[in-house]
């Protein structure tokens, strides 16, 4: 069974778009001669998008938790969505300003002006705008609040790499979130979609789902799922008791993490479901797997 759209879609979105010759030569003749013009108006754009956000998340209840520190710190998701909508849908006030007038140029030739996720100089999780060759990052200070809110730069030298297992995201994620990395052998769902379990000391745990490897884990027959709960450096961890007795309290499974049998059998399940199932029942099942697990998710 082809794996349906709408999920490939999910890694699509975010994943970077191989950049080629003529993404470079594309960029150098669009937006590298206009670049001082565009900086500025990138960063009043970052402006705009602090006088948009900032409100909001007042009067969503304030910052969110998980260490961050209060806006910007931890906000390069909603930073980057707002700024890229912009970018792709200016409004008629922007149509002689340099970025938009640069951009829309370079997509009319071709250009990709897309959002990017995944792992930047291999110790944070950052959202960024890919223009052909170029990184576009106008949430640079969401890590690092010294660092200049708006960064320009070749993507080749923007450390930026994609995440390719489960295993490198579980890695980042316990430095960058201060949290630690376990297999989900508590819940039998969603341990092959979902096989990553980050928690506090305080007793706070998420469901981790790095966006780009969903897809790509289906599509590889749930193998790298089944990498990090059974054969890597993960695989050997266990939630502490207190933990993991909750999360069997109130979710009503074993608090005793599964067997490799009982894994394997989980893996297969979910293995036969992509394929065996129709399209429409594979995307139905997957649906309710989100479902099920968002309450335990933490936006990356």
């Amino acid at each position: 069974m082809p794996i349906p759209q709408k999920i490939l879609n999910i890694e699509l979105r975010e994943a970077l778009d191989p950049v080629g010759l003529a993404q470079s030569d594309l960029a150098r003749a669009h937006i590298v001669p206009h670049w001082s013009a565009i900086q500025r108006d990138l960063e009043i754009l970052r402006r705009e998008a602090d006088a948009v956000l900032i409100p909001q998340i007042s009067q969503a209840g304030g910052p969110k938790t998980g260490g961050h520190s209060g806006y910007p710190h931890g906000y390069c998701k909603p930073i980057r969505d707002f700024t890229l909508q912009r970018l792709l849908t200016p409004r008629s006030a922007d149509a002689d300003r340099p970025a938009f007038s640069a951009i829309r140029q370079f997509q009319a030739a071709g250009g990709v002006v897309k959002g990017i996720w995944g792992i930047q100089k291999d110790r944070y999780f950052q959202n960024a705008i890919q223009v052909g060759n170029l990184w576009f990052d106008l949430a640079n200070d969401t890590v690092d609040v010294t660092r200049p809110p708006v960064e320009l730069l070749p993507l080749t030298e923007a450390q930026f790499s994609e995440i390719t297992s489960f295993e490198h995201y579980a890695t980042v994620a316990e430095t960058y979130w201060s949290l630690t990395a376990a297999p989900n052998r508590y819940l039998p769902e969603l341990a092959a979609t979902f096989p990553v379990l980050l928690f506090a000391s305080n007793g706070q745990i998420r469901i981790a789902a790095p966006v780009t490897m969903t897809p790509r884990n289906i599509r590889q027959t749930y193998q790298p799922a089944r990498s990090f709960l059974l054969d890597g450096p993960f695989a050997g961890r266990k939630l502490p008791d207190t933990i993991a007795e909750s999360l069997a309290k109130s979710n009503r499974v074993s608090a005793e993490p599964m067997t490799s049998f009982a894994l394997d059998h989980a893996i297969s399940v979910e293995r036969d479901a992509a394929e065996t199932l129709t399209e429409s029942a594979f995307l139905t099942r997957f649906n309710t797997l989100v479902q099920k697990a968002s309450r335990f998710m933490a936006p990356e």
